[in-house]
């Protein structure tokens, strides 16, 4: 009898362990699952802002940007010549994420004794293929939710 006890205490014990070791890996994969859940890679801003860094050229000054609720990106900015804003809308509409770019204007300015040309320009973006896939690199956000589950032990 004081050994089927004794073999009681002891599974009940291991139970206890194992039930909490179970309640923390469910705890970390709803937490990956919540991750997942803001980051859907296909349209968050992080890749959008990305894909532009990889295509500003350096004659292009961005002063603005914003998104706007209704999928655009607002982007404003200047050159030393008008022909770089152009070479730079038709960069962008090679983009798998921004198609039908309108310019919302184009103004030649004196600044500080130096021609500028601002401008204004309306992005709509697309859902495009999320990084890492269809040939794409991977953008930071697939980048942070990947090294996400790894630092918390989960990787699918």
């Amino acid at each position: 009898m004081h050994n089927r006890q004794t073999y009681l205490n002891l599974l009940s014990d291991r139970y206890k362990k194992i039930a909490t070791e179970a309640e923390d890996l469910n705890e970390k994969v709803e937490r990956i699952e919540r991750i997942k859940s803001r980051l859907d890679t296909k349209s968050v801003a992080i890749n959008y802002l990305y894909e532009i860094s990889k295509l500003l050229p350096p004659e292009i000054v961005i002063t603005s940007l914003s998104f706007q609720k209704d999928d655009k990106l607002d982007l404003k900015g200047g050159a030393a010549e008008m022909s770089d804003i152009f070479k730079f809308i038709t960069t962008l509409e090679s983009s798998v994420y921004f198609k039908d770019i309108q310019t919302r204007y184009t103004t030649r300015k004196k600044i500080k004794g130096k021609d500028v040309n601002e401008f204004e320009l309306i992005c709509p973006v697309k859902k495009g293929p999320p990084p890492g896939e269809a040939g794409l690199p991977a953008g930071p956000a697939v980048i942070v939710a990947k090294n996400e589950e790894k630092r918390i032990g989960h990787a699918r």
